[in-house]
């Protein structure tokens, strides 16, 4: 018996089986959250994808919950307490529409449900819509946006998918804090013009096309102007005005209202 063979050969089996462990914590992390320890983006996507593609059953809908002004819990409260919430927020989802969905973290402060019409009722989505909380200053109520959409396989592919309940989601928002918002092409069409026009205001903003127009105000008595209004104007290359009730909302949105 050669024992340097067999030592070399029992080396190369205990190396190949520390990659496989290697591979296995690498594909972990790679499609795990790591502070929630719940699937990922990723991860949900590939989900989507395998069910669009028939490896797996493909389920009614997809459902985007989005909590109502986190940014300024962690800025009031750190980001400690923020975990927390995220925390609190992961188990009481989990308890509303308990097993055979296909759960994951999306964002800082998103989440998306993958599963049946039967595990995410109305009922049981409004009952999500708010929820309260301990914080070291008192009780705290927790509001979120909720977008939905329809699963299809012949609607795209999995991101696609998804970027439809984050539309939804994004117009939940809009429509005020604990709305509930279903997607529906109309509202893409909606979302993407929006959009379309928000990148062109930034153009203009950054290119100094916007411009004022002064608006006199005239007493009545004697017909004479006595003051006037400065009114921001829009016009774009193509010589067409964009109406400031379309613009104004979206500077506010962008946060372009300052400059």
């Amino acid at each position: 018996l050669d024992t340097n063979l067999l030592g070399i050969f029992c080396t190369n089996i205990s190396l190949c089986a520390s990659n496989i462990d290697l591979v296995n914590r690498l594909k972990l992390q790679a499609w795990e959250d790591p502070g929630l320890k719940i699937p990922n983006m990723l991860a949900l996507l590939e989900h989507i994808q395998k069910q669009i593609d028939g490896y797996l059953p493909v389920n009614d809908q997809m459902v985007v919950i989005d909590i109502d002004g986190f940014n300024q819990i962690n800025e009031l409260l750190g980001h400690d307490y923020g975990d927390t919430i995220l925390q609190l927020v992961v188990d009481r989802i989990r308890e509303v529409v308990g097993e055979g969905v296909f759960f994951a973290r999306i964002g800082a402060d998103a989440f998306a449900i993958l599963g049946n019409t039967s595990c995410c009722t109305p009922d049981k989505l409004k009952s999500l819509s708010t929820m309260r909380v301990k914080t070291p200053d008192g009780e705290r109520e927790l509001s979120f946006s909720i977008g939905i959409t329809r699963m299809d396989p012949l609607a795209g592919n999995a991101s696609t998918q998804l970027r439809n309940a984050v539309v939804a989601v994004k117009r939940a928002k809009g429509e005020g804090i604990g709305q509930i918002v279903r997607y529906s092409p109309e509202i893409g069409d909606e979302t993407r013009e929006r959009i379309r026009l928000l990148s062109h205001l930034k153009e203009a903003v950054a290119e100094d096309k916007l411009f004022l127009m002064f608006q006199p105000q005239v007493r009545i008595s004697d017909r004479k102007a006595f003051s006037c209004e400065a009114l921001l104007r829009w016009k774009t290359d193509d010589g067409q005005f964009v109406p400031p009730d379309r613009f104004i909302p979206l500077a506010e949105q962008g946060g372009l209202i300052a400059p």
